[in-house]
């Protein structure tokens, strides 16, 4: 799905036409989703991050996900660390193997990407992704 000159496939930068191009065909997978969301509630947006990291690790580890793969991001890689170091101690002896990878390198990364960003517009866009299971933190 990246085009030429295209590094990644990244939903705020594609038109609507391929937007729903995108959906249509995430929609051909047979997979399940999971969002895990903060809501913002006075918290910042570091802590609320940190809430959905420990989250999806704890989701991963009841629901036998044993790897995960992160969007790098080199001004959170630092605390999302330690926030996944913490709370895989906390559930030990579950283990997940995580990595944080650049989009470019890691084209998976465009699934929760294209998911994410229509779920958050709502919509035609949220129902073209499909049915999602919601976790709240």
């Amino acid at each position: 799905m990246i085009l030429p000159g295209q590094s990644r496939l990244h939903m705020r930068k594609e038109s609507d036409r391929r937007r729903r191009y995108v959906l249509d065909a995430l929609s051909d997978f047979t997979t399940s989703t999971v969002i895990v969301r903060a809501p913002k509630d006075g918290r910042s947006d570091r802590e609320r991050r940190s809430r959905c990291v420990a989250g999806l690790i704890r989701w991963s580890v009841d629901n036998g996900i044993d790897e995960i793969c992160f969007e790098l991001d080199e001004t959170l890689q630092r605390q999302d660390r330690q926030c996944i170091v913490e709370t895989l101690h906390a559930v030990r002896p579950k283990a997940v193997n995580h990595r944080h990878e650049r989009a470019a390198v890691e084209p998976l990364l465009a699934l929760p990407d294209a998911i994410g960003w229509a779920w958050a517009k709502g919509g035609e866009w949220r129902r073209r992704a499909g049915a999602v299971t919601i976790e709240d933190v």
